[in-house]
Order: structure tokens, then sequence, then C-alpha cells
């Protein structure tokens, strides 16, 4: 971790102290307490000047690495107002090029691939020194296993048949499950305990109530990304190579045909809008005739410890309920039933073929064209499936290799600052209703915002550490051992139950994510890193990095999907109708405002650019009161001669410095909900007027237009 700043400091010449009158003085500090709660998040209107400042020259190494980061990337013969991102990020994308199997890079994929490499360098350190902490040695054992698996010595055919039968299957060739009656607790048993999605996704929402504990989502499908004839081909001719490779057969092809014509006519089912119904369980037989509630019932309890088994009573969340209906009654009614055991089958090898070197290998072959290995390298993968199935002990890992208790100190003292803020403007928002507007200052003010814990990592009495089973064998006989665990003790399934994203987060990743149903946003460790956040960089630094990003995950908690919930995460919709209307009309502003920029953005990014927006006015807020509250200045040798406001913008935008194969908006690799970074940077400060006033933009420039949206 950083070595503690070394500093410069020089004093101001400051004539306020000796210009200004005693009574001045009282005067001015009891105006200034008198209208603390109205003036302390309005930019600019508590002027540090009252105060004799002190400037610091930062020269830690955080601060050099920052500063040499930024300066690389900026480009200085540019003016910022007419197009900001280049300005910021020409510098990067000249320096950037993409492999042939990237579709695109970033600084958030640069960063994960640090934070990525350094949780690997330390997991190998443990496994070569002994260690007393149980906990930390399993992980250890879990990923040396696991990037053994990945290499030819992995043993994969052997290991991934074995693997297959204990999950009650066989592929291509033997058909174990004949009995269609078992079609639902299967798939059911697939998607609870093993996270093979294909009838749908399985989450637990919240534990602290009775209502909407349980969701299920849409499942991810067989071929990613979009469903085009040279991808089918592709899986296609993946199907004949595995199967030859498991199988004992001379020819496949009529086996892959059949599973491709299965994944289309699925395929079809998906292309529906998203509707989220609460369902009691009693209710679950209207998915489907075939289906009655009680087996529905029988089929989610057989995966659930008898603590939180369901009743008739319980209300169960089901985002896309007729594709769940529509599907069930295509498996039960397909005229080979053993076609749609390969699938299944398939849809386990595939999953779980990842973990081992001879299905992946097949894979890069026949689907990359033996170009460059994949991003989803071996680091990556065992480090997913740690995340995946040994959640706790892995956060906790991740916590202490990453983070240092100091800044986590000052971490909070940020995100207290930026959620304050956000309920300030809340509270001065007119287009809501008073009631809508009171609900919303008590689900703002209810936000928990969750940031890693740094804890004694010398300490063997963690309860994930003696709850942990005792792992051997090979890394997937180590799966079931863990699976076997986590299904059969509460304490272990309550924290660890797999894929339980929307409830958890994953601190090895490069982001922050809210979770409607509970309320909260939660900060990873990895963000913990340059150049969104570090304790010595400048208040500017830090809240135009880590501070926008968290004001953009709290803003979610408003938006379409999370006005669906409370400030408890229970499932209803407290939006008046008038403020709902008056929403559509403020999101029509961004949608017409970003499809004017680029057409064919609006719809698909709306949400995102809605959190954009009113994230960095948020977060520009939360900088300005803490800036207050800073009797320093803290400068950087490189960027002196920014201003503090210009140091904001600044670090706004070069965390979006990328460099995309397919730069058309909505369209990376497949659908995304996010504008492409030159929008996702300069749309949000083109609505800020403080960003014209930082630069010194000319009325009429590209980034100071005459008109500007405003929601948040």
């Amino acid at each position: 971790m950083e070595a503690e700043a070394e500093v410069a400091i020089v004093e101001r010449d400051d004539d306020h102290r000796n210009g200004k009158t005693f009574y001045f003085g009282v005067g001015a500090i009891l105006f200034v307490s008198a209208t603390f709660c109205a003036v302390a998040f309005l930019p600019r209107l508590w002027p540090r000047n009252l105060y004799e400042m002190t400037e610091v020259v930062c020269a830690s190494k955080s601060c050099q690495s920052v500063s040499k980061l930024i300066n690389s990337s900026i480009n200085g013969h540019l003016d910022p107002c007419d197009d900001f991102y280049t300005y910021v990020c020409d510098g990067w994308r000249r320096s950037h090029s993409l492999k042939s199997s990237e579709s695109q890079r970033s600084v958030f994929s640069e960063v994960s691939d640090r934070v990525r490499f350094q949780l690997h360098e330390s997991l190998l350190q443990i496994s070569g020194r002994t260690t007393t902490n149980t906990r930390i040695r399993k992980l250890a054992l879990f990923y040396q296993a696991c990037t053994k698996s990945l290499t030819p010595e992995g043993n994969g055919v052997v290991s991934i048949k074995k693997f297959l039968r204990r999950v009650g299957m066989a592929w291509p060739d033997e058909d174990v499950r004949k009995n269609a009656t078992d079609l639902l607790e299967l798939l059911v048993t697939l998607s609870m305990t093993w996270n093979v999605n294909v009838l749908f996704s399985y989450s637990i929402k919240s534990l602290s109530t009775g209502k909407g504990v349980i969701t299920l989502g849409m499942p991810s499908s067989l071929v990613p990304s979009q469903h085009s004839e040279a991808k089918m081909s592709l899986y296609e001719k993946l199907i004949v190579s595995l199967a030859f490779l498991l199988g004992r057969k001379n020819d496949y092809s009529d086996l892959s045909s059949r599973l491709i014509s299965i994944e289309r006519d699925v395929a079809r089912f998906r292309n529906e809008s998203k509707v989220s119904t609460a369902f009691n369980v009693r209710d679950l037989g209207n998915l489907c005739a075939d289906f009655p509630w009680q087996r529905w019932m029988l089929a989610l309890n057989k995966n659930l410890p008898a603590r939180i088994a369901l009743t008739p009573q319980k209300s169960i969340i089901v985002h896309h309920p007729s594709y769940i209906g529509r599907l069930l009654t295509y498996f039960l009614n397909h005229d080979s039933p053993e076609n749609i055991n390969a699938y299944l089958a398939l849809h386990v090898l595939l999953k779980y073929g990842q973990a081992t070197y001879d299905i992946r290998h097949v894979q890069e072959i026949v689907i990359y064209m033996g170009k460059d290995v994949p991003a989803r390298d071996i680091m990556n993968t065992c480090q997913q499936w740690m995340s995946t199935l040994m959640l706790d002990a892995w956060n906790t890992f991740v916590s202490q290799a990453l983070t240092r208790p100091e800044e986590i100190e000052r971490l909070s003292q940020l995100v207290t600052n930026v959620k304050r803020v956000f309920v300030d403007r809340i509270r001065r928002l007119s287009w809501m209703d008073a009631r809508t507007r009171n609900i919303s200052i008590q689900k703002a003010s209810n936000i928990a915002l969750s940031i890693p814990r740094v804890a004694d990592h010398t300490s063997s009495s963690n309860k994930s550490s003696v709850t942990l089973p005792d792992l051997q064998g090979d890394f997937l006989e180590m799966v079931c051992t863990i699976v076997d665990a986590v299904r059969n003790d509460e304490d272990l399934f309550i924290g660890q139950v797999i894929d339980r994203s929307d409830s958890v987060t994953v601190h090895s990743n490069v982001n922050a994510v809210y979770t409607y149903s509970l309320n909260v946003v939660n900060i990873n460790a990895a963000l913990l890193v340059l150049p969104f956040y570090m304790d010595d960089l400048p208040v500017p630094l830090n809240y135009g990095g880590i501070g926008t990003i968290v004001a953009h995950e709290i803003i979610h908690g408003f938006d379409a999907s999370g006005r669906l919930y409370d400030d408890i995460g229970e499932f209803e919709d407290w939006w008046s109708n008038e403020t709902s209307s008056t929403y559509r009309e403020i999101s029509a502003c961004f949608q017409e405002q970003m499809q004017a920029l680029s057409p064919r953005s609006g719809s698909v990014t709306l949400e995102e650019n809605l959190a954009d927006n009113g994230g960095v006015r948020c977060a520009f807020d939360a900088y300005v009161f803490a800036a207050s509250q800073d009797r320093k200045i803290i400068q950087l040798k490189g960027l002196d001669s920014f201003e503090e406001d210009q140091l904001f913008f600044l670090n706004y935008c070069y965390k979006f410095c990328g460099v995309n194969r397919d730069v058309r908006p909505g369209k990376r690799g497949g659908e995304s909900s996010y504008p492409v970074e030159r929008l996702r940077c300069n749309v949000p400060l083109m609505n800020l007027p403080e960003f014209s006033n930082a630069f010194d933009c000319e009325s009429g420039a590209a980034m100071n237009p005459s008109e500007r949206c405003s929601a948040w």
C-alpha cells in the first residue's frame, strides 16, 4: 500500500487575516452558522477564502501516479469546451490498441486487470507459506486447484464426465432422465443449486421481511449475445466438437442441429418486455397449467434450508412470468424429451466446462478461431469461481488485500456527504408532489452505503472459516463439496447462495452496485484504487472519481426499476400518477438530447444517462461541501495549472477513457444499457453550468448549450 504522503507546505499570503476587523469576523461566523443547512450543499456559497488556506503539494506515490496518468492523457492543444472527452482522453486513446479478441478496452478494464493480478499474486504467496488461518488456506487451495484444472494436466474430460453424473446427467450419448414428471424439479435444482439458469435466474432479495424473499428472473441464453446466423453456426460446430471429445460415436451433426433448433425456439420466447409480478406461492400454478403450485413449492423447498422454507402464503417476485410459462409448456410437450435432456446437459457442460482446460481449449479453437486467448483467462475464471462459491470468505480476503483502515475512514465520510447532498436535492425538487417527495426523502435517508470491512486477517475464529468444508480431489470435486455444504448448512446458505448477486456484492469487481430489494449501495474494495480513490488524493479527484460512481448508483434507487421498491426493499410502486407523468416529460428531454447527439442511443441508455447526469450533480455539490470543510488545498505536480473544480471534471471524464471496436451506441458486442464513453463524459457536463463556469466556455459552445436537461 501507499507510503505516507510527503508534502511540501506553502503558507498563503492571506490578506483576509490582517485586513478584516474583529466585528466583521464575528459577523461572518454568525452568518455562516445561521445559514449552514441551506448553504452547505449549494455550490460556491461557502467561500473557502473566509479562512487562511494552506497549499499542500502532494508528493506521495499515488499523487504522482494519478498526475502522470491524467497529464499524459490530456491533449492541451484542444479546446475543452468543444469536446471535453477528446480533450481528456485523446492521449489515452492514442496509446492503447485492441487485441484481436477484444471488443473494447478502457480505464475500468485496465484497473480490473491490475486488481486481478494483485489478488492472484497474493493467493500464490499464501500457497507458498504456512498460515494458521483456515479460511485463507482453503481459499488458496481452491484457487490452486482451479488454476491446475485450466492446464493440460487438469484431466478435464474425466473430471467433467464425473461432474455430469454427479448432477444426474450425461452427455452426449447417455440419457439419464426419462420421466417428464421430474422436469420442474430438475429445472429448479439446476438454477437454485447449480446456478445453471435455463428456466429462470434465481436470487434471494431480502431475508429481513416475508415479502419478496425469492426472485425468479430472466435466465441467460445458451448462445451469448445476438443470435445471428454466424454465431449459431459457430455454436453448432462447437457442439459437434465437444460431443466428439466426450462421446463414443462418429457423427454428432444431427444432435448438434437438434440442440441448436431448441435454442432458436427458446430465443423466440425471450423477446418480451420485462414484467415484474409478485406471486404468492399458491398462485405459481398460474404460470403453467401442467404444474400446480404444490409441485412448485415442493421443488423450491428441496433447494432451500428449512429456516426459509416457503409456505403457500409466501411471496415470490417473478420477472417475465409469461416466458417461464411458455418455456415449461414447450419443454413438457416437446416431441423428443431426450433432446430436451441433452439441451439441459449442454447448459451444464458449457458452464462448468469453463473450469476445465479441455472444454475451454475446444471452445477457443472453434469460437475464437485460434486467435488470442479470450478475456476470461485463468486468473479471471478462477477468481469468478471463488466469488461465486465462497463469497463471504472471498470478500473478506479481497478487502484485506486491497484496502487499509485509514482509507475506509475517509471513504465513509465521502459517501456520507454524497448521500446527504442527494437527500437535500430531493427536498428541493419541484417536479415531485409532496407525498411522493416525502416518501423519496425517507427512502433516500434509509439507503445503506456498504463499504469494505477490514477485519483481523490473522484470526481463525471467523464463522466462515469454521463452516467452510474441507476440500479434496480435483477442482470440480471441490465445487460439489462446497455446493453440498451450502445446501445443507443454513448459515452458509444465508450468506453464500450461489449467484445471489442482488443481495451481496463481489469486492473484486471494479464497480459499485445498487440493490433495489435491499436499498443498499455496495462500494466494492476494487474501486479503492487509482484513479477512482486514494485517501491522500485531492478532494476534487476523489469526488470526481468514486464520488460520481456512488452518486450514480444512489440515483438508480429512483429510476424506472428503483421506484418499484420502497425504503426497505419491499416491492411497491410508491410514485403518484402526477409525479410519474412529470418524470416521463423530464426523461423525454434527456432522450431527445441523446438522440440528437447520437441516433438510436436515447431509449437504450435512458436510465443510465439520468443516473450519470444526476450523479455528477450530486457528487459536485458534495465535493464543494467537503472542500469548504478542508483548510488545505492539495496540489499535484503536473496538474498545478488546473483549479480544483477543473480537477473534479478531469477525473470524472478520465475514468471513461476507452477504445471500442464497435462504436455504435448501445451496441458493443450486443445490447448495452450504457451510452458510449464520449457521451457518458460530455452529456452530463453539458447539462451542468458549473462545468462551463470552470472552463470559461462561451455561450453556445458545444459544452455550454443554451438548453439543458435536469432531473436530480
